[in-house]
């Protein structure tokens, strides 16, 4: 079984589910993953049966999907 490592700064570092997603959060608060333009949709989750539809039916349009809990009265 081979061992991944990730490579940052010359350095190598095995791979962890909590470590990738600490890197990948930490690539995106200093602007070098650029996550908007995957943003296409903000909603309240009461919308939910609507964007679930839209992303079954229009996989083009739908792309990525955040429900705004602020907007649940």
């Amino acid at each position: 079984m081979a061992i991944s490592y990730l490579r940052v700064d010359g350095r190598f570092y095995r791979h962890s589910i909590e470590r990738n997603i600490r890197y990948l959060l930490d690539l995106i608060e200093q602007e070098r993953l650029i996550v908007a333009p995957l943003l296409t949709h903000q909603v309240s989750p009461t919308e939910g049966p609507a964007v679930y539809e839209g992303l079954r039916k229009q996989k083009d349009t739908y792309i990525g999907v955040v429900f705004d809990w602020s907007k649940v009265c």
